[in-house]
Order: structure tokens, then sequence, then C-alpha cells
């Protein structure tokens, strides 16, 4: 089975041991080319080595919710929606600033939108989920809406081998596009209910959370493959398994639940140990 990490409040762990950013509040993580990237107190980035070893990239001057690699440095999501790339200071990624349909992007509760998740595929398409504002794809072009906003997306990734696809997680279900983002699939078939909020993928199967919706309740595990029908393989639990709290890597599956448990399974979610716990979960990966 393959190492864990988890992103916790009190710092970066590896399959349960404490090993990075000690008593600070991890509160995003990412895969880069060198091994990883951190966020701490969602201001500062962070590279950390295989051997753990870290080095401060710098502070932003706004909240980071989210970070990712792309071209092999590290991008935030910042403040109302922005994104800033990491290259010995921050620099804001101005075409992104005029997105197409920026101005109908919103929240729920009145508050400015946010650059919710990030990914790069293999293909090194760049794909945004901005929170409330669908998905964005950029194949070095510009930057381009790819659905309708109400969607609700809230986490998106790139499938890791498959180039022009991705994967959504949302209020409306599991959403997939294999060109580039023209076109979108989506399904709840076999979901109790179709509020989505976390997304991973290794091989052919494919995890999504699903709750009844954003309070969290019977919040569950489903998988499956694209186009066929979901099933659950964990849960329920009282709060939402978030954005972030899901990871694959070819048979091994963890995922998070609010009261800190790290749920893993090395036969692609057949069966479960919890193999720890942390306080104040924030994201996970496997190593």
């Amino acid at each position: 089975m393959s190492s864990v990490l988890i992103a916790a409040q009190d710092g970066l762990h590896r399959d349960g041991v404490l090993v990075a950013l000690e008593g600070r509040d991890v509160t995003a993580l990412a895969r880069a080319s060198h091994g990883w990237m951190a966020v701490t107190n969602r201001s500062e980035v962070h590279d950390v080595d295989p051997g753990f070893a870290t080095t401060s990239l710098g502070m932003a001057t706004e909240q980071i919710d989210s970070v990712a690699s792309f071209e092999g440095r590290p991008v935030i999501g910042v403040g109302d929606a922005r994104l800033e790339i990491v290259h010995e200071e921050m620099h804001r990624d101005v075409p992104f600033d005029t997105a197409p349909g920026r101005s109908t992007w919103y929240t729920p509760w009145g508050g400015p939108p946010a650059v919710r998740s990030l990914d790069q595929g293999p293909d090194g398409l760049r794909w945004v989920n901005v929170h409330v504002g669908g998905v964005l794809v950029d194949d070095g072009s510009g930057w381009r809406p790819t659905m309708d906003i109400d969607n609700d997306v809230h986490q998106v990734i790139a499938d890791p081998v498959r180039p022009a696809s991705a994967w959504a997680a949302a209020a409306i279900g599991l959403g997939w596009t294999t060109d580039g983002g023209a076109s979108w699939s989506w399904t709840d078939e076999g979901m109790h209910a179709s509020y989505a909020r976390a997304v991973a993928v290794t091989g052919e199967t494919v995890f999504v959370s699903g709750s009844d919706g954003p309070g969290g309740r019977n919040a569950r595990l489903y998988r499956g493959v694209a186009g066929g029908p979901l099933e659950p393989c964990a849960g329920p639990y009282k709060e939402n398994i978030d954005t972030g709290w899901v990871t694959a890597s070819e048979d091994t599956v963890a995922f998070l639940t609010p009261n800190g448990k790290v749920m893993v399974s090395s036969d692609l979610g057949t069966t479960w140990e919890e193999a720890f716990r942390v306080q104040g979960p924030r994201a996970v990966l496997v190593a």
C-alpha cells in the first residue's frame, strides 16, 4: 500500500506521523514535479521535497484557497477568484482577471467567489474551478468557460493519463469531459442525492462524495466508471467529505472524515480500514 500524506491543523502528516510544518495549519496540498507543495495558514506557500524538507516560496497578500502546479510552477487561487503564479515572487495571472463570464460569478451567501480547485492535465490543459463560476480551461490560447456556472462545481481534477479529460464534483452529481471541456456528461445514478464535493480517479475507477446538501447529512463515498452507475463504498457520515478529501493512485484510495479519520483502501474501495487519525483534516494525497 502506498503512503498517504495528510494536511492538518497541526502540520503535514505521512501515514499518521507528523513529518513537516509542525505547529502550522496546513490548509492546502498538491503534487509537484519535485515532491509536493503545501499552504500554511491560508497565506504562505511551501516547497516540500521527498525527504520532507520545506522551503518557503513566499507569502500572499490575499487568502489562499487552493494550490496546484502549472508547468512546474506553483499557482495559487487567491482572494476574489484570482490566480497568482509563484516564481521568485507572486505574479498575478492577468488573463484570468478578464476571463469570460467573471462578472457573473457569485456565492450563495453574497461573499466573493473563490478558486476552489485547480489542476493541470498530462496534455498541459489547465483547469480551474470557481465557486460559484463553473469550470474554466486554458490550452494556451486563453481561458474559456466550459459549463453553466449554476452546476455549482466544488472540485475539478484533470484525468492523470487521458488527454483532454477532466472530472468534476458538483451539486448536480459527477461530471466528466473527454473533449477539453467542449461538452460534459453528468450522472447521479446510484447516488442517494446528487450533491457532490470531492472527486478522485485512478485507472478506470472514479470516486465521488455525495450528501444531502451543503449541510452534509448522509455523506457517502461512491465509486464507478464513466458512464456507468455509481455504488456506495463508504459511509454514511454526518458531514460532507469535502473538496480535496479524496485521493486515489493505482490500487490505493484514501479519504478523510470530518472527525479526523483517515480511511484507506488497497483494493479500490472494496474494503476500508481506519489507518490513523489527525486533528483538523484539510487535504489528503496518496504519496
